[in-house]
């Protein structure tokens, strides 16, 4: 049911079944990304049901995307953003469908596990969904880069600790596109624009004001992708790999810097 939820990529350039794909991948190579010697990587930190609510969080994100932000929903009040009063509406909406899918007795993996297990389980995907919304990104942020400055974050025994893990490993699962080698990387920044685009020939379409970086007309590709790349990407993954130094040389040397050189030059 959630392959059949997501939309064509005609319809969907960005947030569809690739993309969450590409998500989950992400999470597994957190995973099992090995630390140096005399170090802790993600897992050291997390219990399974912690990892696999991680992953289940990756469909989630994307079950029914429609292509379009929240705030497009909500200045265009869509039923959806009434709904659940222009608040995350995309991550309500979407967990909101996902569990009333988990009441069928044929699709409701949990069926066998205690009532805690279920209880914890629902607690933490909506935790870590709602999270994911972008207007939440620096709020996230911050509170990452203070819990890291503390002498004792990660505690395991805390779960306010892991619920934070949990959230922005899969917010860098969101945005690890950028990190891909320069071929995939361009690839998905070709979707991720397209996408905005889409938006905005539709707002102009229904008469609203055009959102940022959504009018083909005016908007340079590669100039807005390296905003992105350099307001919302970097102070997080940059966060994240002082957390985890294991995973900088991929994420960051590898991957980030080049991408980014790469667009420099393509905006000149």
């Amino acid at each position: 049911r959630v392959q059949e939820s997501f939309r064509t990529p005609q319809q969907v350039k960005f947030n569809g079944a690739g993309h969450t794909a590409s998500m989950m991948q992400t999470i597994h190579y957190l995973l099992r990304k090995p630390p140096a010697e005399g170090s802790k990587g993600l897992p050291d930190y997390l219990e399974i049901l912690d990892q696999f609510t991680m992953f289940f969080s990756c469909m989630v994100i994307n079950f029914c995307h429609p292509g379009v932000t929240n705030h497009f929903l909500c200045k265009s009040r869509h039923p959806r953003a009434i709904r659940y009063n222009d608040i995350a509406v995309m991550q309500h909406y979407n967990l909101a469908a996902c569990f009333d899918l988990l009441r069928d007795k044929d699709m409701n993996f949990m069926q066998n596990c205690d009532k805690d297990t279920c209880e914890s389980f629902r607690m933490m995907l909506v935790r870590v969904v709602v999270r994911s919304d972008i207007k939440s990104h620096y709020e996230e942020l911050s509170i990452f880069q203070t819990k890291i400055a503390a002498n004792d974050f990660p505690d395991v025994e805390q779960l306010e600790d892991r619920l934070v893990l949990m959230g922005v490993s899969v917010r860098l699962a969101d945005i690890a596109w950028t990190c891909r080698p320069q071929q995939s990387f361009m690839r998905w920044g070709e979707k991720f624009i397209e996408q905005f685009f889409s938006q905005g020939d539709l707002e102009k379409q229904i008469g609203i004001t055009v959102s940022p970086f959504c009018d083909r007309d005016i908007v340079s590709p590669a100039k807005c992708q390296i905003s992105f790349l350099l307001v919302v990407v970097h102070p997080f993954v940059s966060a994240y790999c002082a957390l985890f130094e294991h995973v900088k040389k991929d994420l960051i040397d590898e991957g980030f810097d080049i991408n980014r050189a790469q667009l420099a030059t393509i905006a000149r």
